[in-house]
């Protein structure tokens, strides 16, 4: 897994899935902007640093993500869109996902939406174990 972690070419991109699998959730935290968000399947909004972390630490404990694949978006006003399509691990069960960033022109995080790359039937499944 560290091995396509570090293929990332985007340093921002790159330390939070080191950071993420680390379980350094406070890390993971620092890299959004103030007020950035994060968007978590079957979840509202997270927004605030210290939210995210606190979100991270409660929902996120035990989970991989395995980064196969980043491609960038064009820039739209000085924000930088990277999209990177991989898989979820957990102690149940492995899922694909793909992780959309949106940085600012500082690399702040601003938004990471995370979508769970499922069939509906595998998706309702899923809900069986939250």
């Amino acid at each position: 897994m560290c091995d396509r972690t570090l293929a990332l070419n985007h340093p921002v991109v790159r330390r939070y899935f080191e950071a993420l699998n680390s379980e350094n959730f406070e890390t993971v935290a620092g890299l959004f902007a103030e007020r950035g968000t994060l968007q978590p399947p079957f979840e509202e909004v997270i927004v605030g640093r210290k939210a995210i972390c606190a979100y991270l630490k409660t929902e996120a404990d035990g989970i991989k993500a395995i980064p196969y694949r980043e491609s960038q978006q064009p820039k739209s006003a000085g924000n930088r869109t990277l999209q990177v399509n991989g898989e979820v691990q957990t102690p149940l069960f492995g899922v694909n996902a793909c992780w959309t960033f949106t940085l600012n022109a500082s690399s702040k995080i601003t938004n990471v939406t995370i979508e769970l790359l499922a069939s509906p039937q595998d998706l309702l499944n899923l809900q069986q174990f939250r």
